[in-house]
């Protein structure tokens, strides 16, 4: 159990990077002009700093400087965009947005960013909130749809009451997305070609999979399990240990070991699936069904190979 808890952990980072530049376009604004030019240049240092940390930094100065500027709403957007990166300091902008521009154009945005912002600060009801309201805004949003399938069932627990509930729920979003992103249109020309759009929802269709075999685990449904994660193999752009992994993990259940052992090579071979403390959990798999194929140890005193008989009663 507390390998799968540190898996989950890895893929969370970069599930939440490729959903974060991918799930809506940039968005382009009617700009007001600035009275000052005090107030040019701290607008200008929070719109346009790259590191999320100090925009955070530069747009708390424009908004303390100029509570009343024309340019509060951009500000407080511009505040809200590192939220997946920054949850503890940027999810009270987004917030602060919707409260105090409820026609912002930047709604749907605001809200998917506060749903991101929940999930890496592990605040499970959060994260549904917000994303239960993009999906109000959006049906169609298929990041908040992969998000959302992707925790559900990290956070269904074997004996929950509402297990098949929460499944359920999961199953769906990942079969929404499935049908959604095959015709989704490239949501930002200017930074990702057509080509590159084509792999990017090639990846996502395999995050959906991944997600279904999640669910299947919990399941314990190890057939479907397996049939998920190989589908999410096939459409990978690049193919990495934790896909081999899983399913791996799914032969294992289903008792066939010889072919789980084939597949964690192949997880090797890819470099593992290294663990937060430096392990890889492919080996600790593969070490484990080995010493299950082992013989058992012979009982001390007995000498090897040969099988203890009661000795038979002297003849008269």
């Amino acid at each position: 159990m507390a390998v799968d808890k540190e898996i989950r952990m890895i893929r969370a980072g970069a599930f939440l990077l490729l959903t974060v530049m991918l799930a809506f376009p940039a968005l382009a604004q009617d700009l007001p002009r600035p009275k000052t030019q005090k107030e040019a240049d701290d607008i200008n240092a929070c719109m346009g700093e790259p590191d999320p940390e100090m925009r955070v930094d530069m747009c708390e100065v424009f908004l303390e400087n100029h509570p009343k500027s024309a340019f509060r709403e951009h500000a407080l957007w511009m505040a809200c965009t590192p939220a997946p990166q920054l949850p503890d300091r940027s999810i009270r902008y987004c917030q602060k947005l919707l409260v105090e521009f409820k026609d912002t154009e930047n709604k749907e945005g605001a809200l998917y960013l506060t749903t991101l912002g929940y999930q890496q600060a592990n605040d499970f009801e959060g994260m549904l909130t917000y994303g239960e309201l993009v999906l109000e805004e959006n049906p169609e949003h298929w990041g908040t749809l992969l998000a959302l399938a992707y925790v559900l069932p990290i956070r269904t627990r074997q004996h929950d009451l509402d297990k098949e509930e929460k499944l359920s729920q999961a199953e769906s979003y990942a079969k929404r997305a499935l049908d959604i992103i095959p015709r989704a249109e490239n949501p930002n020309p200017e930074v990702i070609t057509d080509d590159d759009w084509l792999l990017e929802k090639k990846d996502l269709m395999a995050n959906a999979h991944s997600s279904l075999g999640a669910v299947a685990a919990k399941r314990e449904d190890w057939a479907a399990m397996e049939q998920s994660y190989r589908q999410a193999l096939q459409l990978a752009n690049k193919q990495t240990g934790e896909v081999f992994y899983h399913i791996a993990k799914s032969l294992k259940e289903q008792g066939k070991n010889d072919e789980a052992l084939g597949m964690l090579d192949q997880s090797i071979a890819r470099g593992g699936l290294k663990l937060p403390n430096g392990r890889d959990a492919a080996a600790i798999l593969k070490a484990e069904i080995a010493l299950s194929k082992a013989p058992p140890a012979e009982s001390a005193g007995t000498a090897p190979g040969a099988a203890a008989q009661a000795t038979p009663a002297a003849q008269p």
